[in-house]
């Protein structure tokens, strides 16, 4: 039996870390995209025997991002994989109230990691993983 990959965007903290924790296992492999990298994350993948890679980066820069998951899927060897999946959880949250009273700059930075980066990993994630044969999943 081959093992599992899971893209967890956000993982550092809050939902994504939990997340990620969850599916620490040494049949998993785990890669974790968010602005830093969690230590104790890391720890629990190595006391559980885990495959973990933590990529610390900015999704406000999604375009890049993209591009570096998609040129990363196409070096790693998808016959070991029986399924994979992206998850998009990383977001920006801003002011809680009425549109108006966020800046241009708050809504933009909330529209990136939100939406956009959630759309660009998402196609970059199934062009790199069109012919695997493993199960697929962007969520």
């Amino acid at each position: 039996m081959g093992e599992s990959l899971f893209i967890v965007t956000g993982a550092s903290r809050g939902m994504g870390a939990a997340i990620a924790e969850q599916l620490l296992s040494p049949q998993h492999v785990v890669l974790g995209i968010s602005r830093s990298i969690n230590s104790q994350l890391a720890a629990t993948a190595k006391q559980r025997g885990a495959q973990l890679e933590q990529w610390p980066r900015d999704l406000a820069h999604s375009v890049e991002v993209a591009d570096e998951l998609e040129a990363w899927l196409r070096r790693v060897d998808a016959a070991r994989f029986d399924d994979a999946a992206l998850i998009n959880n990383a977001g920006v949250i801003t002011r809680v109230g009425p549109m108006d009273e966020a800046t241009n700059a708050e809504l933009s930075a909330a529209l990136r990691v939100g939406l956009e980066s959630a759309m660009l990993l998402s196609a970059s994630f199934i062009r790199a993983t069109r012919g695997w044969r493993a199960m697929r999943e962007a969520a």
